[in-house]
C-alpha cells in the first residue's frame, strides 16, 4: 500500500502531539506539535512547529509560542532525526525534567528552558 505524503506527516504528527502532551505519571509540559517528515517506516522530521500552548503550562511559562519552529531539542538539531525518537523524548520526559529547545521565532532563535510539570 502507497501512503501520501500527507498522510505520513500526519501520522508523525499524531505521534508527537501525543509525545508532546504525554500525561499520566510522566511530567507535562503543555504544548502540542506538527511535524513534517520524510520517510513511512522509519520517518525522519524535517520541521517540527509549535501549533498550540496551553495557558498556565509549564511551556508557557517558559515563553513558548505557537507558530514557533522547533530547531534544537537538549542541544540535537532535530532535521534529519527519526520521529519516533524525537517522540521519545517527549514522552518520556518526568516531572521536574528538563527540556531545552531553541526555536525560530520569525528571524531570530530564542532559546526556551521547559521544566516538565505534574
Amino acid at each position: 500500500m502507497m501512503w501520501s505524503k500527507a498522510a505520513k506527516a500526519a501520522l508523525v504528527a499524531v505521534l508527537l502531539v501525543v509525545a508532546s502532551t504525554a500525561v499520566a505519571a510522566k511530567g507535562k509540559m503543555g504544548f502540542a506539535t506538527e511535524a513534517t517528515s520524510s520517510g513511512f517506516i522509519s520517518p525522519v522530521l524535517e520541521r517540527l512547529k509549535v501549533v498550540t500552548v496551553r495557558p498556565g503550562s509549564p511551556a508557557a511559562a517558559a515563553g513558548l509560542k505557537a507558530g514557533d519552529y522547533i530547531t534544537e531539542v537538549n542541544g540535537r538539531v532535530i532535521v534529519g532525526v527519526p520521529a519516533r525518537e524525537m517522540a521519545g523524548k517527549f514522552k518520556n520526559m518526568q516531572v521536574g525534567q528538563k527540556l531545552l529547545l531553541k526555536v525560530k521565532r520569525g528571524d531570530t532563535f530564542v532559546n526556551v528552558d521547559i521544566v516538565a510539570g505534574t
